[in-house]
């Protein structure tokens, strides 16, 4: 009797397939490094992970057998039917989308990024444009990472989808073997999903507040007129002064200057000793 599986016992299987996926890894790169050598194996090793990937899961779940996680824990993969197992398009667009499509995305942001920041676009552009321009990508990734956290929330209340790409393309899972749900599992992932959506409504606070509240204009001239009677004046990369407990609490919500949106990491903060505005 078929019987679907438990959050738990979706995890294990993930984390038992990521095993295998980085030992085929790490074999993969002594094999490499000493084909190509170092120096190409450093600029290439993420695609080479990528098409470790890509190897493991075309000999596995392209090619209709289970993997080696799904087989360690009894699982079968199934259409939303649950009565069939799913066509080869299905899980050839499932294998794209957990392998390539976050490689790419992630490739095509910082191109963008790179574009955005370059000198030849900054010459023809004007500042507010510049503004604009600078924060799309931040904008995306804080979308992106908001997206994955609705996802992970969804898959501890109801245990079905573990990847995204699963989501995308209604593959389940069916567990062929008998056994009785851990209720002990399914009352910690509950708690799991409480916790994370609190962390999500807090994170959400966060995004609003720094890009759509209209309060971040008022924060922005408290930061920006705060340099005569600041604390402990400390500069940026772009050459702003703020107080130092204003800014470092800035650059860890959001990395860039307040005032030219130009990036700004914490560890690039230079405190400025003997300062005198006047």
């Amino acid at each position: 009797m078929y019987s679907q599986p438990g959050a738990d016992e979706l995890v294990r299987s993930s984390q038992k397939d990521t095993y295998y996926i980085n030992w085929l890894n790490d074999s993969s790169s002594d094999i490499s490094r000493g084909i190509i050598g170092s120096r190409l194996w450093i600029r290439w090793r993420r695609e080479l992970q990528i098409l470790t990937e890509l190897a493991y899961f075309g000999l596995s779940t392209l090619s209709g057998y289970q993997t080696l996680g799904e087989e360690y824990c009894y699982l079968i993969q199934v259409d939303s039917s649950l009565k069939s197992i799913p066509s080869f398009s299905r899980r050839l667009l499932m294998i794209m989308l957990n392998t390539l499509a976050p490689y790419l995305l992630e490739k095509i942001l910082n191109k963008l990024e790179k574009e955005i920041r370059s000198p030849a676009l900054f010459g023809t552009l004007s500042e507010s444009h510049r503004k604009r321009l600078g924060s799309i990508i931040p904008i995306l990734k804080n979308l992106i990472n908001l997206f994955q956290q609705i996802h992970t929330i969804s898959f501890y209340f109801n245990g079905v989808f573990y990847h995204i790409a699963k989501r995308f393309t209604s593959i389940k899972h069916l567990l062929i073997r008998d056994t009785s749900k851990d209720k002990f599992a399914v009352i910690t992932y509950k708690i799991l999903g409480w916790l994370s959506f609190i962390q999500f409504v807090v994170s959400i606070s966060q995004w609003l507040l720094i890009y759509i509240h209209p309060l971040m204009s008022q924060s922005k001239s408290q930061l920006s007129t705060s340099e005569e009677s600041c604390e402990y004046p400390t500069c940026t990369p772009c050459g702003h002064i703020f107080c130092w407990h204003c800014i470092a609490g800035w650059c860890k919500t959001k990395p860039e200057c307040p005032l030219c949106r130009e990036r700004t990491e914490a560890s690039r903060l230079v405190h400025l000793h003997h300062y005198n505005p006047t």
